[in-house]
């Protein structure tokens, strides 16, 4: 799991900028969905039952650009 963040300001290349329009918002999610930062530096490993009451999900191109900062902190080529 990587969290995210709504403090934009953060942004960096470990630390991917996620706009709006690139988070599917699932249909019985009440929240607002901002725009976010992916912290690809706090990678975590969950149990997936921990989603259960999950907002939504990351377009594919958001998830392609969470793999790059991934991989640029972890220096895959």
């Amino acid at each position: 799991m990587v969290p995210m963040s709504t403090n934009v300001a953060r942004a960096a290349a470990w630390r991917v900028a996620l706009p709006v329009n690139e988070i599917i918002k699932d249909m019985g999610c009440t929240t607002e969905i901002k725009p976010s930062v992916a912290l690809c530096h706090q990678l975590r490993v969950v149990d997936k039952r921990a989603f259960e009451g999950r907002i939504g999900k990351l377009s594919i191109n958001a998830v392609l650009a969470v793999q790059l900062g991934i991989s640029y902190l972890f220096d895959i080529r």
